[in-house]
């Protein structure tokens, strides 16, 4: 998922209400190498849009908005950046937020929102929701360490139910570290994503 900012990129905010995701919001689109690709929200500055499974290097952008295109510019797409999302750790026994008040414990379950995991199998076209069976999971190892530990990983894959989102359900090492500020930190091929902290109990 990504999301790109200007002027008059379209003439009115738009969300889009359904799967599979739509390739225009109020006349706007984004095309990458003249590919219109899946759109989550467009407004007069914003478009948040998913970039296709099969697209990497470099990508030519543009934008149209009714009929009008805006310059192109490149931009650099790797075939992983993972992100943990902000506020998106959970508790994997009823899917509750982990926060101060609620905090993980030693040894439990969690899942964890993320973009960016790569190539998945079997494969699924950008914009569509993932099937719950059977999975698609993720091609390319995801690791991830709590407080600086490794961290087992039981799955990594696509959402159902979201596009271009995955869950990576990992165990909390039975000696992390506990308190309020617990860095977490996802990793695929070499690439880290960015660190969230979590609650852990003692």
């Amino acid at each position: 998922l990504a999301s790109l900012f200007g002027t008059a990129l379209a003439d009115a905010p738009a969300l889009a209400s359904r799967l599979p995701l739509p390739d225009s919001l109020y006349e706007a689109s984004v095309l990458l190498n003249g590919r219109a690709v899946p759109l989550l929200y467009a407004s007069e500055t914003q478009i948040n849009f998913q970039i296709p499974f099969d697209l990497s290097g470099t990508v030519a952008v543009r934008v149209r908005n009714a009929g009008v295109e805006s310059a192109t510019f490149n931009v650099a797409v790797g075939q992983v950046a993972p992100g943990i999302f902000a506020g998106a750790v959970l508790h994997g026994s009823d899917f509750q937020r982990v926060t101060a008040a609620a905090p993980a414990a030693r040894g439990e379950v969690l899942a964890v929102y993320t973009s960016g995991l790569g190539p998945v199998r079997p494969p699924l076209e950008a914009g569509r929701e993932p099937p719950a069976a059977p999975l698609s999971t993720t091609m390319l190892p995801v690791t991830a360490t709590v407080g600086g530990l490794p961290a087992t990983v039981l799955f990594s894959g696509l959402a159902p139910g979201f596009a271009g989102v995955y869950q990576v359900n990992l165990t909390v090492p039975a000696s992390a570290p506990t308190g309020n500020d617990v860095p977490m930190i996802l990793m695929v091929s070499g690439v880290t994503s960015n660190t969230v902290n979590i609650a852990i109990r003692p």
